[in-house]
């Protein structure tokens, strides 16, 4: 992490002042002005008329300096007498400095600041004292030469100058201070010894006085102002109001050094989150402090990424020679990077099963070396236990069954040790009764076989039998088929007799309907006819009346008489119609009246024949559903039946499966016996063997020695490959032969009597567990 602050601000100090024309010289200037310079201002001639360098800086100008002398009531009258004595001032004042010198050289502490000077600058005190004194006699001369230009801008501008220059030699104020004493004393001595006024003596005092004071704030101020820009802080960021310069404002330069303090504090007491902290200075004090803030929150962002252990990020940059933290905590980091690496190294390692690589102690010092030994020593115990343990493996992969771990461990590693030596133990007690289980296994396979074959040959008469009962139903479930879509069919006949009843019943009860219809209309209309005969009868009366009514007139109703008479013959037509038309209604009542009984009679036969083709399609649904039902049965006992079937032949096949696997189990018994021989077993192991399997058969299969087994010369084939080093031992036929079989698997003896589980394995619950 770098921190680079602003740009760097220039320290207070007066700059090179430019030469200006000389000016004529006077009796009064001493040969030694620009040595003192030299020594002093760094600047080629004080005397000359200067820049406003530190004027500008503090923000002095005529007005607020008009302020100054006016506090201090310089007038015109202390200007016009003390212009009055530049001649005098001139004529003394070199023996005025030799004299104030003469003072300071005998006041020891004084003497010793210039003896210091002296020695710093490499001049001797000797050479030294004339550019003081001249110095001096050049100031005291200003005092009164500045009343030409009433002590203005320039002369203040000069003053800072020696303000500046006695901070820069570091010059104690208390002596600058207290020489004004020492000088004032002078002055009047030198007064005296001039006038003989003592009023004007008086007032030359009061004057001069006056000056010196404006001179001391002058000096007081670029000595104040001079020191803060040496501490770096930036004057020219002091406000000052209207009509007043930057000394006069130094409660401003309080509070930011009251800042910085804060600041300070909240650094010393690790508080980097504090506000305070957020907030800036400035000048090359301020930066600082914002830098170190920054370095501070940097070395901060830095540990927490070390505690984090994130150590590749960017807070780890690229850092100088001179810094001093950074280098050191990047140093840090690097050294965990390395460690981690290494770590990660040896975990790699550990994962890709390379167990002898080990961390370099000697790159790391202190704990780091400590803990990366400890690592080492820790892997060490670790791996030394597997290492015993893959060579007792490597052992019983060559088919040495008498290795064992011998190494003394503890915890975890204890319990291995036991654990492998507990099972290489049960493992070569089980191999050397493997091989008296192999004969008892072939004895076993014997019976099997025999068994399958009588249970193949009964499930195959089954099958056959199951055949001819399959077919019979078979045949019986087509008959109860047909005779179920039969009663489907006269169901669904029945059904539609039925509808048709039902619909005959609706025709007739609506022919009766209709006759009854017709019969109340024909009572309606024989009441109608009856009303036109009754009418008919009424009007042939009127017509006789009227008849009877013209023949009384005579002459004048003879023409109503032929009226009459027309309409007593259409009265009579009427009635004759009308018993007419009676009759006809009468016989249409007769027959409809007939009509209604043949349809209720109708009726009531359609109603019988509708409730029989009810009983009839209830009982041919009922057979169709019985039907249905037994079809469902047949067909259920059918495959109930196959099922059967299928299951006795698969008995069948399986009954020969297994009389051939107990032929192949035969063989695989001796190869297991012969394979058995293979193992270093040890002495007891061997004489438990000694009558096993593999002495019937002879010795063509046995190596006591251990040799290779497999195509590695380990003893161990590859995975998931048959191990091409078997011993192929005699073929499955001979060992059919040496039991007493034939080729069909028939015993050509009775078989021994089989071995029990417990005589095959001869284990406890425990041993069976652990092997």
């Amino acid at each position: 992490m770098t921190c680079r602050p602003g740009r760097k601000r220039e320290r207070w100090r007066p700059a090179r002042m430019k030469s200006s024309p000389p000016r004529k010289p006077d009796r009064y200037r001493h040969s030694q002005t620009a040595s003192t310079d030299a020594v002093f201002f760094h600047d080629n001639n004080l005397n000359h008329p200067m820049s406003q360098h530190f004027t500008t800086l503090l923000g002095v100008d005529e007005r607020n300096l008009a302020q100054r002398r006016a506090f201090l009531r310089i007038d015109d009258d202390d200007r016009t007498l003390l212009e009055s004595l530049i001649p005098w001032a001139q004529e003394v004042s070199a023996d005025l400095a030799r004299e104030f010198y003469d003072f300071q050289f005998s006041f020891g502490p004084t003497r010793a600041f210039f003896e210091d000077i002296s020695e710093r600058k490499g001049i001797p005190l000797t050479g030294l004292r004339p550019v003081l004194e001249d110095a001096q006699a050049g100031y005291f001369r200003g005092l009164f030469e500045g009343a030409r230009s009433g002590w203005g801008v320039d002369y203040i501008e000069r003053r800072f100058v020696v303000g500046a220059a006695h901070d820069r030699i570091n010059l104690p104020f208390k002596w600058y201070i207290g020489s004004y004493a020492e000088y004032q004393r002078l002055l009047g001595d030198f007064l005296r010894r001039s006038f003989r006024d003592r009023r004007k003596i008086a007032r030359i005092e009061r004057a001069v006085s006056k000056i010196m004071n404006l001179d001391m704030q002058a000096v007081g101020d670029a000595f104040l102002f001079s020191t803060f820009q040496s501490m770096g802080l930036d004057v020219e960021a002091v406000v000052a109001e209207s009509g007043t310069d930057r000394t006069e404002h130094v409660a401003q330069v309080k509070r930011a050094l009251e800042l910085l303090r804060s600041q300070a504090q909240a650094i010393a007491a690790d508080r980097l989150e504090d506000p305070v902290l957020k907030q800036t200075v400035s000048g090359e004090l301020g930066d600082a402090f914002s830098c170190m803030v920054q370095r501070m929150q940097g070395f901060a962002k830095q540990l927490q990424s070390l505690a984090d252990g994130e150590l590749d990020g960017e807070a780890f940059g690229a850092t100088d020679e001179e810094q001093v933290l950074s280098t050191i905590i990047n140093r840090t980091a690097q050294v965990l990077r390395t460690l981690v690496a290494d770590v990660g190294s040896l975990f790699e390692a550990a994962q890709a099963g390379e167990l002898d690589r080990r961390a370099e102690k000697s790159r790391y010092s202190g704990s780091y070396a400590e803990l990366c030994g400890g690592i080492n020593d820790m892997l060490e115990a670790v791996v030394s236990p597997i290492r015993e343990a893959s060579d007792v493996l490597e052992g019983l992969s060559k088919q040495d069954m008498t290795v064992r771990m011998t190494g003394e461990y503890r915890g975890d590693h204890a319990v291995i040790k036991e654990n492998l030596n507990r099972s290489a133990s049960v493992l070569r007690g089980a191999l050397s009764q493997v091989s008296q289980a192999a004969e008892q296994l072939s004895s076993a396979s014997y019976q099997i076989s025999s068994s399958s074959q009588s249970l193949s040959q009964v499930s195959s008469e089954q099958a056959s039998a199951l055949e001819e009962i399959s077919s019979t139903v078979e045949e019986l479930s087509s008959m109860t088929e047909q005779n179920a879509g039969s009663a489907t069919r006269a169901s669904e006949l029945a059904g539609d007799s039925r509808r048709t009843a039902d619909e005959g019943q609706e025709s007739m009860d609506r022919l009766s309907g209709a006759i009854d219809e017709i019969k109340t209309s024909a009572d309606e209309t024989a009441k109608i006819v009856k009303t036109i005969d009754e009418i008919a009868f009424q009007t042939n009366l009127l017509a006789l009346n009227a008849a009877v009514e013209a023949a009384r007139a005579g002459d004048a109703g003879k023409g109503f008489a032929v009226v009459a008479e027309e309409v007593r013959s259409l009265a009579q037509r009427s009635a004759e119609a009308a018993r007419t038309t009676s009759e006809l209604i009468e016989g249409s009542v007769k027959n409809a009246d007939s009509g209604v009984l043949l349809g209720g009679e109708v009726a009531k036969q359609l109603k019988l024949i509708v409730e029989r083709s009810d009983k009839v399609s209830a009982s041919v649904a009922d057979i169709s559903s019985a039907s249905g039902e037994q079809t469902k049965g047949i067909g259920q006992i059918n495959g109930a039946i196959g099922q059967v079937n299928v299951v006795t032949q698969q008995n069948a096949a399986t009954s020969e499966e297994s009389a051939s696997a107990a032929e192949e189990l035969a063989a695989q018994a001796a190869q297991l016996a012969q394979l058995v021989g293979r193992f270093r077993l040890g002495d007891e192991a061997k004489r438990s063997n000694g009558k096993g399997f593999e002495g019937s058969h002879g010795a063509e299969g046995s190596n006591s020695s251990g040799g290779s087994g497999g195509p590695n010369g380990t003893g161990e084939a590859g995975a998931g490959e048959k191990p091409e080093a078997w011993p192929s031992g005699p073929d499955p036929q001979s060992y059919r032969e040496a039991l007493g079989m034939g080729m069909n698997g028939v015993p050509a003896s009775p078989p021994p009597p089989g071995p029990t589980p417990q005589q095959v394995l001869p284990l406890t619950e425990e041993e069976a567990r652990d092997f």
